[in-house]
């Protein structure tokens, strides 16, 4: 756990290290990127639950995000992360886990602005539900779930990390790590319960072109024509 914390934090710590020079140096109403949405898909690793995984082996899964600019430098990002079905030995058959993540990003950008690292603290939202087939878990931690004693857990956690971010045109790339403090399923204790890593594929819709139509056009030369006839008139 110790060489999370000191990970996590180096990590952070280089991040904006590297990234700050490009900030003061960079003019304070620069735009943000022309782009009415991110789209993001890409993988994940995660641990899970370090409460009750145990230390094991991570797993891969899928991460879907869509990223909006409210700032030139802030961000906030929606995202969906489920896992694949596994079973967790020996109590728990058809693990089904799946995570939605809500989270504010800060860029730095660096002075080429096409890439940067950016810092990043939000909420999860933990869903994990499975079949109980053994006998050395008390029922009682978890919530019965539909028949087939199948049970369910829902956890709410802080996460904090740092990212990424390569644009090229409208397409790009990114990777991310972040960890996630929450309470463990075993006690109400505040701990690091996950460190997750992503990366992935970025597109961004462009901002929609404002057209003038046909009928403006008509109706603004027509005014123009009046106008000039009533000068001609009064003259």
């Amino acid at each position: 756990m110790k060489k999370i914390v000191l990970f996590s934090a180096a990590s952070l710590t280089i991040s904006i290290s590297f990234a700050q020079p490009a900030i003061i140096s960079s003019p304070k109403n620069k735009e943000a990127p022309a782009a009415l949405l991110y789209l993001s898909a890409g993988g994940a690793l995660s641990a899970i639950d370090f409460s009750r995984y145990n230390g094991g082996p991570r797993y891969r899964g899928y991460n879907f995000r869509v990223w909006k600019n409210i700032t030139p430098a802030k961000q906030i990002s929606v995202e969906y992360t489920q896992f694949p079905k596994h079973r967790l030995a020996p109590d728990w058959d058809s693990v089904k886990t799946w995570n939605v993540d809500m989270n504010l990003h800060y860029n730095f950008t660096m002075k080429n602005n096409s890439s940067g690292f950016y810092v990043l603290m939000g909420l999860e939202y933990h869903n994990w539900k499975a079949k109980y087939n053994g006998t050395t878990i008390p029922e009682k931690q978890f919530k019965r779930f539909g028949a087939e004693n199948f049970y369910r857990t829902i956890r709410w956690g802080a996460n904090f990390g740092t990212g990424f971010n390569i644009h090229l045109n409208e397409m790009g790339l990114f990777t991310e790590m972040h960890f996630t403090l929450s309470p463990s399923n075993l006690n109400t204790k505040l701990r690091i319960i996950d460190v997750v890593y992503s990366a992935g594929i970025t597109y961004g819709i462009p901002m929609p072109n404002k057209k003038i139509s046909v009928k403006s056009k008509r109706k603004s030369l027509g005014i123009s024509k009046g106008i000039y006839k009533w000068i001609k008139k009064r003259k």
